[in-house]
């Protein structure tokens, strides 16, 4: 029932995010510090054997997942 939580990477960059289900497919909505935990997902990504060259979406690990703050966490914080 969790949202399933990925590294994304786009333009060299790699950001921990987490799926959300629209009416009529999905998107990516990056965690709200993603900037600060950007270098152990670019780790996590190059260990999975990725390229920050080419985009797409990376398994991300329980323990960065954990790190991730959402938006809507902060909103009613």
């Amino acid at each position: 029932m969790g949202s399933e939580i990925v590294i994304a990477v786009s333009g060299l960059r790699a950001a921990v995010s987490r799926r959300v289900d629209l009416a009529h497919g999905c998107t990516y909505e990056r965690a709200a510090n993603w900037e600060a935990l950007e270098d152990e997902a670019i780790d996590e990504v190059l260990d999975f054997g990725g390229l920050l060259a080419i985009s797409g979406l990376y398994p991300c690990s329980p323990e960065l997942a954990e790190k991730a703050i959402w938006q809507k966490e902060t909103e009613s914080g």
